[in-house]
């Protein structure tokens, strides 16, 4: 089945206007696309959507969405969040203060960008080319020489935005097969690597930090995106954050999970438990 959304005419670009990695060159052509994300490319992708309960009206909506996403991007490749209200809402009771968020554009533009990826457009090619090549150039040129893709992100924000913002590039790379993306992955999935504690397998604000549940969903998504990149190494990691998410679970048949272990267990918790045991295996 076919969806019969109006097509829109892509842009063809053969590199990105920012590059990914002052002064390096990206190749050109393509690598297989990955099983995991070869529904977005082409016919596939109308097919997918069809067969899965898509309807022009559902692709006509995302259109719209990523239409809008490019007319509020900025002049240098972000997406502001506090120009969002990011940072303005009230904290919850227990919670870190009401503020933080207001400085997380790499990680909102980590997000931006996967919603480009997913639509099967990418620096290279596709309906937003352009945006995405300004997106993916930001993150990659303001990365910290530690590998960190937090940006100027506060520090409870900060690891989230690293995660959400190499998952980015990780699907880029994966898609594209451009090597001048490969180095900035290998840095931003090294950083995660060291932030992850030694014997509890988790992941939480700062190196050391014994982990919660929440924190680690975004460190084992950004894995399991770098694995369908080609990049290897890291098992151990994965074998920790099993461990860590054994230390968090409960009930009769283990399944539920707790933000942090000795906790309560929650809705929330179980889901991305769940989530991240189907991505180890």
């Amino acid at each position: 089945p076919q969806v019969g959304a109006a097509e829109v005419q892509p842009e063809t670009v053969a590199s990105p206007d920012i590059p990914p990695v002052p002064g390096a060159e990206a190749t050109s052509g393509r690598k297989a696309v990955p099983a995991a994300y070869a529904d977005r490319i082409g016919p596939r992708r109308t097919a997918a959507a069809a067969a899965r309960g898509g309807t022009e009206e559902t692709e006509r909506a995302v259109q719209a969405a990523l239409e809008w996403l490019v007319r509020n991007q900025s002049s240098d490749g972000r997406w502001n969040a506090a120009r969002h209200g990011a940072g303005s809402g009230s904290a919850a009771t227990g919670q870190h203060a009401a503020t933080v968020g207001a400085r997380s554009d790499h990680g909102v533009t980590g997000l931006a960008l996967l919603a480009f990826l997913g639509a099967g457009t990418t620096h290279r090619d596709g309906p937003h080319a352009v945006a995405v090549a300004k997106g993916i150039g930001m993150l990659a040129q303001r990365q910290r020489a530690d590998g960190s893709l937090a940006g100027d992100a506060e520090f409870f924000a900060a690891l989230y935005c690293h995660g959400m913002a190499s998952i980015a590039v990780a699907e880029c790379y994966a898609l594209t097969g451009d090597e001048a993306l490969r180095p900035v992955l290998e840095r931003a999935v090294a950083y995660t690597l060291a932030m992850q504690h030694s014997h509890t397998g988790g992941w939480r604000y700062a190196a050391g930090d014994r982990g919660d549940t929440s924190q680690l969903g975004w460190q084992v998504m950004l894995l399991a995106s770098a694995r369908h990149a080609g990049l290897t190494g890291f098992e151990a990691a994965e074998a920790g954050a099993r461990s860590f998410l054994q230390s968090v679970a409960s009930g009769t048949a283990g399944g539920l999970a707790a933000y942090r272990p000795g906790e309560r267990p929650s809705v929330a918790m179980t889901a991305e438990s769940l989530f991240c045991r189907l991505l180890l295996g």
